[in-house]
C-alpha cells in the first residue's frame, strides 16, 4: 500500500522559539488527552480485550 508523505519545512528558529512552540504542543497534548480520556481509556481498553487486533498495525493505517 502506498502511503502518502507529510512534509512540513520547518523554519529556522531560536532556541527560545524552539522551546516555546514545543512547550505548547505539550500543554496542547495534554489538553486534548485530558478533554478525551474516558473515550481514549475506552478506545485502547477495547483493543488490549481483542487478542486479534494489533495496535502497531492500527497505527500504521492511521498513517
Amino acid at each position: 500500500m502506498d502511503k502518502s508523505v507529510l512534509i512540513i519545512e520547518m523554519p529556522d528558529l531560536s532556541y527560545e522559539q524552539a522551546a516555546g512552540i514545543e512547550d505548547f504542543l505539550h500543554v496542547l497534548i495534554n489538553a486534548f488527552e485530558n478533554h478525551y480520556a474516558r473515550q481514549l481509556k475506552e478506545y485502547y481498553g477495547k483493543l488490549e480485550l481483542d487478542d486479534d487486533i494489533d495496535i502497531d498495525d492500527i497505527i500504521d493505517d492511521l498513517f
